[in-house]
């Protein structure tokens, strides 16, 4: 096969592994049918999970972590489509959070991305944000700042041109903001403390 018009690198598993302090520690570019789960990624310098330009992407039963002050968390989906994001966590375990990690979820550009299930503790700004983004469904998700005086300003924000995104039935906690700041977006059923 030629790399250059065949299909995309896919159909493989990542999966049972420890996984950490690299720049990316997962990162996958123009690829198509990739299950990663039940993974341990912890500490990077840049992100734990970069997907840019795929799709068909199932990201299952994965804890994503930030253990120190030295290194950082967050998963980046940029320019993809078709993923769904289940059973995960994202923690970052640091007091002053990451400054330059704007959610501990971020999608760029994206389309038909399912979030459900998981867990998305002490994110700065944001727990999950998307831009650009459309048909974005987050259903059944904690996301909470733990901290004693949160530093989230935003549970979930939207910015952009995206449509059709779905909020629904989650548990939001205590933020420095508006909770859900997301404008046309359709939010149901969702426990928001001290709003």
């Amino acid at each position: 096969e030629n790399p250059d018009t065949s299909r995309p690198p896919g159909l493989f598993a990542i999966s049972g592994n420890i996984i950490g302090s690299q720049e990316n520690n997962v990162h996958l570019t123009g690829c198509y049918g990739i299950a990663l789960g039940g993974n341990c990624i912890y500490s990077a310098t840049h992100r734990n999970l970069l997907i840019e330009d795929s799709r068909l992407i199932n990201v299952s039963g994965n804890t994503f972590r930030r253990h120190t002050p030295k290194y950082g968390t967050g998963v980046r989906f940029v320019r993809s489509r078709d993923i769904t994001f289940t059973g995960c966590a994202i923690h970052d375990e640091t007091e002053e959070g990451q400054p330059d990690l704007s959610a501990l979820l971020e999608l760029a550009d994206c389309q038909r991305i399912n979030i459900s299930g998981s867990q998305f503790l002490n994110g700065v700004s944001a727990g999950i944000m998307g831009n650009n983004s459309s048909h974005v469904t987050i259903t059944g998700c904690t996301v909470h700042d733990t901290r004693e005086k949160p530093k989230a300003r935003h549970a979930i924000q939207f910015t952009g041109k995206g449509t059709s995104n779905l909020i629904a039935t989650n548990s939001i906690g205590k933020t420095t903001g508006k909770t859900i700041s997301a404008p046309g977006i359709r939010a149901e059923g969702n426990e928001v403390l001290d709003e």
